[in-house]
């Protein structure tokens, strides 16, 4: 009687993993179909951003500031100007880090494009470690706040979503199978995949290596290779 409840259970698994696949097949071929670019630009809105202040913008060295602006700069999208600044101000409400409303942590791929001037203006930060990815760092800028002042600029829509109807109702169609009483507690959207579908399958190398540091225990050897994403167990 357990396997047969285990069996049914298992099956109802599956049956949610096989509706997942074929959404995300689906869905991968509706973007691929990309977009198409409009004839004439279509008015969409206000952006706000930082901007060099007037001062700051005279200087010889500006063009470093510039290049900053434009790498690490945030720009926030809003339907008129009442409503962007409404969303600046709760996105510097919501800025829980140091890092000051109107620029972003800028990723290690995005710091390369930075000249060696404009490095020195950005320090390296650890945001959080974990045993998959290890330290997962950004860089912060430096500059003060007070040599930017708000910008604003006009949004428009330049380009239009090419979506195929058929695609889009098949895609409908998965999805109301997939939220039956019986499949969703199996579904991603209740994060219900069985736990073997979850769990990483470590390469054989990286057991052996964690298992010898184990068996000749030291301290700074384990600490280094758990540096080096290897798991514990």
């Amino acid at each position: 009687m357990k396997n047969s409840i285990e069996n049914k259970y298992l099956i109802r698994a599956r049956k949610a993993r096989v509706l997942h696949k074929q959404i995300e097949r689906l869905s991968i071929a509706q973007q691929k179909l990309g977009y198409v670019r409009l004839e004439k630009p279509v008015r969409h809105g206000w952006f706000k951003h930082l901007v060099l202040r007037q001062d700051i913008a005279n200087r010889e060295d500006a063009a470093v500031f510039q290049e900053i602006v434009k790498i690490a700069a945030k720009w926030i999208w809003g339907r008129d100007k009442p409503h962007v600044n409404k969303e600046w101000e709760r996105a510097a409400e919501n800025n829980k880090l140091f890092q000051f409303p109107g620029f972003k942590f800028i990723e290690k791929d995005r710091y390369k494009l930075l000249s060696g001037k404009a490095k020195k203006y950005f320090k390296e930060y650890e945001l959080y470690w974990s045993p998959w990815l290890g330290s997962v760092k950004a860089y912060y800028c430096l500059v003060p706040s007070y040599y930017f002042v708000p910008g604003y600029t006009k949004a428009y829509l330049t380009h239009r979503k090419v979506i195929d109807g058929e695609l889009e109702r098949r895609i409908a169609e998965l999805e109301v199978q997939l939220n039956q009483r019986e499949l969703y507690p199996y579904s991603l959207y209740a994060g219900g995949y069985p736990g073997k579908w979850a769990r990483v399958n470590y390469h054989r190398k990286q057991r052996r290596r964690i298992k010898m540091a184990l068996v000749h225990f030291e301290e700074e050897t384990l600490e280094r290779k758990m540096r080096k994403h290897l798991p514990l167990w």
